[in-house]
């Protein structure tokens, strides 16, 4: 759902022009075909941005303020009626002059996908994917084990109820058993009550049907650098990612990133998605926090990173983004190695994530303070610069909504001189230096400007020191814990069927339905993980301190 009163910026899933949407559904097509899902577009036709139809609510938002996407072609209702040819098309945001080229790299008129566009349009129905097909959880479930069924703290049902009729109403009772197809015209959705309800299987049932499932068929051919990945690894962790935010805005990142280039966009969040799983255990150090550390007086670099006090997150700017100040003068590369010095900042960028609010606030980007006020040529980090200069850039992509560099003496030029060369041009540029109260003024309210730098807040930083209930999340976990599990499964297996549904349309209005569907379920999956998060998240800093409120 769109929150009605909310301006969404560009480019986000809320906000979508035709254009724009068109590089997200074949980004998706891409990644859900590496998978393993089947996808009804064939491999050659996915280069093609003329393979893939825009959704109506896209096509008519006003794009005057947008900028121009290059070289993408749209396919609208009007478009897909029209005789298919080797003139170039304008697209949505060029001049009204056409000129006639012939264009070797556009889909074929005689292709699948191109006659399906052609005649299927005016006879797509709409279909919601009311409960996920038994294909996409072998997929999901048994191959990449990634449901509730194949977790290290997986329970029964029954051991939290004993009373058989509870207990199977909250297990995994949202399935259907037969696969089903798009392309079937006869397909029904199962209804939730009367005779056509198909037969829905328990959690076990699907545990009788591991390795029954019919083989699943990579394809990491379809780019040249699929093969250099593991797609076990990437399903994983594409599901981890997904927290308070949108999935769908969590890939945009990459998207804009990349000026909406699928296939640059999709190099840069797989090589982000395995580092993820295969480099920086991003999820299991925010959720961890540092309460266990701190307790077993272990990592104690990365403690002392923190209880020097030096960095806080607190208030909103004039654009409504988080303020994260960190004050260099307190910070030595002494105080920890370099390894220990990555888990801080992946901790604090990974909990700057919690403060976000993209579905109610539009609010996805942070700017950061570097008070320099103080600063020495002792304080200079390059290793901790250049490693968060390189996660800004491919791992964060944007994040930043401004970078306020304040109060640098003469001898940050030298320092200056070394770092400005590791930082991306597009990241560069969201740096402004500051050099008083009045300058910082015309970002941040003067009630978030700390007293010592001309502003109004008295406050300091304090580290809150973990209790002994901090090894652990806040709530054991338990029968609602179960629940909301198995209906994050539910929900993820209706959402990626439902992207490929959104993807294969050759329709605008059944697409348009789909684009709706997508993010009302995604949606649905934030506020689930706002339900989760106690008991899958140890308190940090900002929970112990009153400060983070997790919502979306």
């Amino acid at each position: 759902m769109t929150i009605q009163s909310v301006k969404y910026r560009p480019g986000r899933y809320q906000a979508l022009t035709a254009e724009q949407e068109i590089v997200l559904k074949q980004t998706w097509a891409y990644i859900l075909k590496y998978l393993g899902y089947e996808i009804n577009i064939d491999d050659e036709d996915l280069k093609y941005k003329e393979c893939f139809i825009a959704s109506t609510s896209t096509e008519i938002r006003d794009v005057s303020q947008l900028a121009p996407l290059p070289l993408t072609s749209v396919m609208t209702k009007v478009s897909q009626n029209s005789k298919v040819s080797t003139k170039k098309r304008g697209g949505l945001f060029r001049g009204k002059k056409q000129v006639e080229v012939t264009s070797v790299d556009s889909p074929s008129p005689d292709s699948r996908r191109m006659r399906q566009i052609q005649t299927q349009s005016s006879q797509e129905r709409y279909y919601p994917v009311a409960t996920p097909s038994q294909q996409f959880y072998d997929l999901y479930g048994h191959h990449y084990k990634c449901s509730y069924e194949y977790a290290d703290d997986y329970v029964e049902d029954s051991d939290y109820y004993n009373d058989n009729d509870t207990a199977s109403q909250y297990s995994v009772d949202s399935f259907v058993t037969a696969s089903t197809s798009f392309d079937d015209i006869n397909f029904r959705p199962a209804l939730s009550s009367g005779s056509s309800r198909t037969k829905v299987p328990s959690t076990n049932d699907y545990r009788s049907t591991a390795g029954k499932h019919k083989s699943i068929h990579h394809n990491p051919n379809l780019l040249s650098f699929f093969a250099d990945y593991n797609p076990h690894d990437i399903q994983r962790a594409m599901v981890q990612a997904a927290r308070n935010d949108l999935l769908d805005n969590l890939i945009l990142r990459f998207v804009r990133a990349r000026k909406w280039d699928t296939e640059k966009a999709l190099q840069m969040l797989f090589r982000s998605l395995d580092w993820r799983v295969n480099d920086m255990p991003a999820d299991k150090w925010v959720y961890e926090a540092d309460g266990p550390s701190y307790l077993q007086g272990i990592n104690q670099g990365f403690i002392k990173n923190l209880t020097t006090e030096k960095a806080w997150i607190k208030g909103r700017d004039k654009f409504n983004n988080p303020i994260y100040v960190f004050q260099a003068k307190k910070h030595f590369a002494s105080d920890s190695t370099v390894e220990q010095g990555k888990r801080f900042v992946i901790l604090t960028i990974e909990t700057i994530r919690l403060f976000l609010r993209d579905i109610n606030e539009s609010c996805d980007t942070v700017t950061v303070v570097f008070d320099l006020t103080g600063f020495t040529l002792k304080n200079a980090d390059y290793a901790s610069i250049k490693f968060l200069a390189e996660c800004l850039e491919a791992h964060y992509p944007e994040t930043l909504g401004f970078i306020l560099v304040h109060n640098a003496p003469w001898i940050f030029s030298t320092v200056w001189n070394i770092i400005k060369g590791w930082i991306d041009p597009f990241v560069a540029a969201k740096i402004n230096f500051t050099k008083n109260a009045a300058e910082l003024g015309k970002f941040i309210d003067p009630k978030f400007i700390p007293d010592y730098l001309g502003g109004k807040d008295t406050k300091r930083a304090v580290y809150p020191i973990p209790d002994e209930t901090d090894d652990r999340p806040p709530k054991p976990k338990d029968a609602t814990y179960n629940q909301l599990r198995h209906k994050r499964d539910e929900l993820f297996l209706r959402f990626l069927e439902t992207t490929k549904r959104w993807v294969e349309s050759t329709s605008p209005m059944v697409s348009d339905m789909y684009y709706k569907d997508k993010l009302d379920l995604c949606t649905q999956l934030s506020y689930n993980y706002l339900e989760m998060d106690p008991y899958v998240r140890n308190r940090g800093i900002y929970d112990r301190d009153g400060t983070l409120k997790v919502s979306n």
